[in-house]
């Protein structure tokens, strides 16, 4: 969610939650349940994903680094990269949902409203 408040961006939270849900999914494999344990000083994979689900089914909408702290956003929107400005789109979310509905039957049904042609997600990062 840090991401969240200094990029202000929703590409951010998908990121940073992707991982988060896997890594809750292998621990699920071994009897433990990182998904629903929130751990000192941070909440719970889940409540992650539950700020989400408003935008992920549209009944939210955020456009992506308007107020971003971090000078690198506001050059790559300025140059004009795709993903840098203008409206989230909710199918980006669509694989973390599917992963977060492995680790809690709650979420399927969000995946069953979010858009299956996911848009591709804009390459951000090192990778790109």
């Amino acid at each position: 969610m840090v991401d969240f408040y200094k990029r202000d961006a929703l590409h951010y939270v998908v990121y940073d939650l992707e991982p988060l849900t896997t890594a809750a999914l292998a621990a699920k494999a071994h009897g433990e349940d990182w998904f629903h344990a929130a751990t000192p000083g941070s909440p719970c994979v889940e409540l992650a994903i539950d700020w989400l689900t408003p935008f992920a089914l549209g009944q939210k909408t955020h456009d992506e680094f308007v107020h971003s702290v971090v000078a690198f956003d506001a050059a790559r929107a300025r140059a004009g990269l795709k993903g840098y400005a203008g409206p989230w789109e909710p199918g980006t979310s669509l694989h973390l949902y599917q992963l977060a509905a492995l680790a809690d039957p709650k979420y399927t049904s969000t995946v069953q409203q979010i858009p299956q042609n996911p848009v591709e997600p804009p390459r951000i990062g090192w990778c790109s």
